[in-house]
C-alpha cells in the first residue's frame, strides 16, 4: 500500500459522510422552519388572546354599565346603597364587624335598612338591593372568562368597594389605595383594559362607569377583572402543543428525509463512487472497460454528474492511450539520441590516437554537449607528415539539426583540407559548398589552423570564432585578436584572409566555442573571457589535459548548480618544437 492510498484511507475512516450531513442540514431547515413558524405563530396567538381577553373585560364591564345606566331603578338603587354606607353609623358598624370578624353584623345592619324601593315594598330591605346587585353581576360574570366582576366608588385617592359578589360582606365599604395605573383617568371613568399587580396578583381590568340618570354625573365604576395567570395558562398550553407539533413534524422530516434523500442523492452518489474508485483500480484501470455505466434516468445536477463523469473517463482512456503512445515514442527518440550521440562522438578523432614518429607536440580537446547531441565538434589530422590540421567549430542551434549540419560541415572541411591549400583557401570552398544546399539558413563558426611541425609556422584562418589565447615564453596566456571572417554557410561570396604565428617551442596554443564564455550561473551572469584567461593561468597547469582540466573545474565551481545552455568544446596544442622528446602517445580528457 503506497503512502497516497493510506492518508486516503484514513481520511475516508475520520470523515463526516455526505448521508449525515444532508441530514442534519435537512434536520436543521426543519427545524430553523419549524422553530420561526412556532414563534411568529406563538407572537401572534398571544396577541390575539391578549386582544380576546382584553375585550372581554371590557365588553362584560360594558354590559353590566348598561343594565345600570339604563334603568332608573337600577341606576337609584347604586346611588341609595353609596348614600347608606356612607355614613357614620356604618362606618362604626363596620369597624365592629371587622373587629370581631362577623359579616352577621353588617347583614343584620342592612336587613334594618329600608330599599330605596320603601314606598312601593316596604319589606323590602338594603340587604335585598345588594343581593339583586350581586345576582346581576353573577349573571354577566358566567358568560365571560372573568375572575372578578364587582363595582366601586372612586373617593379622591381612595376607592370604596360597594358591591363584589365573591367577597365577603365585610368587604363593603372597604377601601383602597388608587392603582398607579389608573392615576393618568379621572375618577370614576371609562378605563380601557389595563395590566397591573397588586395585592390581589397580576389582572388585567377594565372599567366602564355607573352615572347618575338624572345628571349623568359618574358615580360608580363596574369593574372586570382577568386574572392575567390564566392568559399565561394559555400561552402555555398553546406553547406545549406547538412543541409536541415541531417534534412530530421533525421526526416525520427525518423519515422521509432517510427514505428520499437516500434514494435521490445518496445512493446514486454511492454506486457512481464505487464505479469511479474501480476506475482507478485494478488490472483494467484506466481502461474503456472500466468506464462508469450507471442506468441514472434523474435529469438533475446527479444525471448532470454521471455524466461529465463519464466523458472525463473517456477523456482519460484516450488521453491515456496517446500517452502511452507518445512514452513509446519519446523513448524511440531518446534511444536513437543517444545512438546519435555515440555516432557523433566516434566521429570526433579519437584522444589517445598513435602519432608515431612526431613527438613535436601535445595535443588534448574536449567536447561536453549540452543535449544528447551537439552543434560543435573539432577535429585535428595529419595534411602530410609535417603538416597538422587544427580545426574548431561551432554551428548555430541545438540538437539533431546543428549536429547533422556539424558532420556535413566537418567532413567537407576535412575532404577539402586533404586537398591542399592554404586555411583561407579551404573555408572559401567550404563555405559556396554549405551555401549550395542550406534551406535551412544554418551557419557555422569556424577557426583552422595548419602548424608546420618542422618550423613551428602556424597559419590560421577565424570565420566568425572566437579569438585563440596563446602562451608565449613568457609563460601568460593572451587572446590573439586575429582577422574575422564571415561564419560559413551565410554568404556565397565571402572572402577569408589567412594570418600566421610563428610558435616557439614550449609555446601553447588553446581554442574554443563560444559556450565556454558564455557559460552561465544561478545569477544569469557570463563566466566570460577574463575567468577563462585566470583559469588558464593558473599555475602549475603545463601540459594540455592539466589545462582543459583546470578550465573544466573553473566552470563548473562558477556555474553551480545552473542548467548547461550551450555545448563546451575546447582544443590546446603544446608545441614542442622538432628535435624534441616527448611522449605524446596518450591524449585524454
Amino acid at each position: 500500500m503506497d503512502t497516497q492510498t493510506a492518508s486516503h484511507r484514513n481520511r475516508k475512516a475520520g470523515r463526516f459522510s455526505l448521508r449525515y450531513k444532508l441530514n442534519l442540514l435537512i434536520l436543521n431547515a426543519v427545524l430553523l422552519s419549524s422553530l420561526s413558524v412556532f414563534l411568529l405563530a406563538f407572537y401572534v396567538h398571544c396577541q390575539q388572546i391578549d386582544r380576546i381577553c382584553f375585550d372581554q373585560a371590557e365588553l362584560a364591564a360594558l354590559n353590566v354599565s348598561k343594565l345600570f345606566n339604563s334603568s332608573a331603578d337600577d341606576n337609584a338603587m347604586i346611588i341609595h346603597l353609596w348614600n347608606e354606607l356612607d355614613t357614620d353609623e356604618f362606618r362604626s358598624l363596620r369597624a365592629r364587624a371587622v373587629q370581631a370578624n362577623d359579616p352577621g353584623l353588617i347583614e343584620a345592619w342592612m336587613k334594618s335598612r329600608y330599599s330605596f324601593k320603601e314606598s312601593a315594598a316596604p319589606e323590602r330591605s338594603l340587604m335585598d338591593d345588594y343581593q339583586y346587585c350581586c345576582e346581576e353581576l353573577l349573571s354577566v360574570e358566567e358568560s365571560f372568562p372573568l375572575s372578578n366582576l364587582y363595582i366601586q366608588r372612586d373617593l379622591g385617592d381612595l376607592t370604596y368597594n360597594l358591591i363584589d359578589p365573591g367577597e365577603s360582606l365585610l368587604n363593603i365599604g372597604s377601601t383602597e389605595s388608587y392603582i398607579d395605573e389608573f392615576q393618568q383617568y379621572e375618577a370614576n371613568s371609562r378605563i380601557p383594559a389595563t395590566v397591573y399587580r397588586s395585592e390581589y396578583g397580576w389582572l388585567c381590568t377594565a372599567c366602564e362607569p355607573v352615572c347618575r340618570f338624572s345628571t349623568n354625573e359618574p358615580v360608580a365604576l363596574i369593574s372586570a377583572d382577568i386574572d392575567m395567570n390564566d392568559i399565561v395558562h394559555e400561552r402555555n398550553m398553546f406553547l406545549f402543543n406547538c412543541v409536541v407539533l415541531i417534534l412530530l413534524v421533525t421526526a416525520a422530516a427525518i423519515m422521509l428525509n432517510l427514505f428520499f434523500v437516500r434514494r435521490i442523492a445518496i445512493k446514486p452518489l454511492c454506486r457512481l463512487q464505487e464505479d469511479v474508485c474501480s476506475f482507478t483500480s485494478g488490472e483494467k484501470a484506466y481502461t474503456a472497460e472500466n468506464i462508469v455505466k450507471l442506468d441514472l434516468r434523474s435529469n438533475d445536477e446527479i444525471g448532470d454528474l454521471y455524466q461529465e463523469i463519464h466523458d472525463m473517463q473517456e477523456r482519460i482512456v484516450d488521453y491515456t492511450h496517446d500517452l502511452a503512445r507518445v512514452t513509446a515514442e519519446r523513448e524511440r527518440i531518446r534511444t536513437e539520441l543517444d545512438l546519435a550521440g555515440q555516432i557523433q562522438r566516434h566521429a570526433l578523432p579519437e584522444l589517445g590516437a598513435d602519432f608515431s614518429g612526431h613527438s613535436g607536440f601535445a595535443l588534448g580537446a574536449s567536447m561536453a554537449p549540452a543535449r544528447e547531441v551537439g552543434g560543435d565538434f573539432y577535429d585535428f589530422f595529419f595534411i602530410d607528415e609535417n603538416h597538422l590540421a587544427l580545426v574548431i567549430a561551432d554551428v548555430s542551434g541545438k540538437g539533431v539539426p546543428a549536429a547533422l549540419f556539424m558532420m556535413s560541415a566537418k567532413n567537407m572541411i576535412s575532404s577539402r583540407a586533404l586537398g591542399g591549400g592554404t586555411p583561407a583557401e579551404i573555408l572559401t570552398d567550404v563555405n559556396l559548398q554549405l551555401c549550395e544546399h542550406n534551406s535551412a539558413h544554418m551557419f557555422v563558426t569556424v577557426w583552422l589552423g595548419v602548424l608546420n611541425l618542422q618550423t613551428g609556422m602556424l597559419t590560421a584562418c577565424n570565420a566568425g570564432h572566437e579569438e585563440p589565447a596563446i602562451r608565449g615564453e613568457d609563460g601568460v596566456f593572451r587572446l590573439y585578436q586575429d582577422k574575422h571572417g564571415f561564419v560559413l554557410g551565410g554568404m556565397k561570396r565571402s572572402r577569408y584572409t589567412d594570418y600566421e604565428l610563428q610558435l616557439a617551442p614550449g609555446d601553447t596554443v588553446f581554442v574554443y566555442t563560444d559556450g565556454i564564455t558564455e557559460a552561465e550561473n544561478e545569477k544569469q551572469l557570463f563566466y566570460g573571457t577574463d575567468r577563462l584567461l585566470d583559469a588558464l593561468n593558473t599555475p602549475g597547469l603545463t601540459n594540455p589535459d592539466e589545462i582543459l582540466a583546470g578550465v573544466k573545474k573553473s566552470i563548473q565551481a562558477f556555474v553551480g548548480r545552473a542548467e548547461q545552455a550551450d555545448d563546451l568544446t575546447m582544443l590546446c596544442i603544446h608545441y614542442l618544437g622538432a628535435d624534441a622528446e616527448y611522449n605524446a602517445g596518450n591524449i585524454k580528457n
